[in-house]
């Protein structure tokens, strides 16, 4: 009976032992998953300054990240959980030996240390996405402020302009002369034109500064077309009414 007792007990701690293994085996495997993961992470999405600090080559900044990032995901930390494990490894786990549970500890610690990492970088990737997705918001704000300021400012000429040549008809059928109505509208004109042609140039400047495209580019001076379509005809109404405009 005690023999039978004896025997039992071996077997469970033999059964212990191998799940104690199949365990250990899956964790390590889980381990190194995030072991990889977190190497990967840091070096795509973490940005650092430490090399200015330690005077190294800012020239290989992306490559002393990743050295950095090996020898504490693959040296450092493995090494600090030898002795991290132990007091784990000390306390009492389904009967097994030390040198049983020992092994078992370092996993797990290796496993925790690297999870609160994974979770440490998740939140620092969402925050970066989150951040791109600003910076991308921003430059479309940017962009829509400034293409919207040059076509107001752009209307508000052309509205002047149209104003003058309404003025100008109005003259006309009043029975003032051609010449006449051609020396009041051409300074005005000019100046007008002048001021347009500025604001051209510097929204080309603009323009490149915010990385406006090509089309987009072009389909600024489109909508300022359709708007001064009133604008031209006038003009032509004056024209075609004898007043020669410069």
């Amino acid at each position: 009976m005690m023999d039978q007792k004896i025997i039992d007990g071996f077997n469970e701690i033999e059964k212990n032992e191998t799940k104690a293994n199949f365990y250990l085996r899956k964790h390590l495997w889980i381990a190194a998953l995030l072991i990889m993961f977190n190497l990967l992470a840091f070096n795509l999405f973490v940005k650092t300054g430490f090399s200015s600090s330690v005077n190294l080559n800012p020239e290989f900044g992306f490559s002393q990240k990743f050295l950095y990032s090996c020898l504490a995901l693959l040296i450092a930390i493995p090494l600090l959980c030898v002795a991290v494990a132990i007091p784990f490894g000390l306390l009492p786990y389904k009967k097994l030996r030390f040198a049983k549970k020992y092994p078992r500890s370092y996993v797990l610690t290796l496993l925790s240390i690297n999870l609160i990492c994974t979770v440490a970088l998740i939140v620092i990737i969402a925050r970066t996405i989150i951040g791109w997705s600003s910076e991308i918001q921003e430059n479309i704000s940017e962009k829509e402020a400034v293409v919207n300021l040059f076509k107001l400012e752009m209307n508000s000429l052309s509205d002047s302009l149209k104003f003058y040549y309404d003025f100008g008809l109005e003259e006309l059928d009043k029975g003032v002369t051609s010449f006449e109505v051609s020396k009041i509208i051409t300074p005005k004109r000019e100046y007008f034109v002048e001021k347009m042609d500025t604001k051209s140039v510097e929204f080309s400047q603009d323009a490149k500064k915010i990385e406006l495209s090509e089309n987009e580019y072009k389909k600024v001076f489109d909508d300022l077309n359709e708007y001064n379509k009133q604008m031209i005809e006038k003009y032509f109404q004056l024209m075609d009414r004898g007043v020669n405009i410069k």
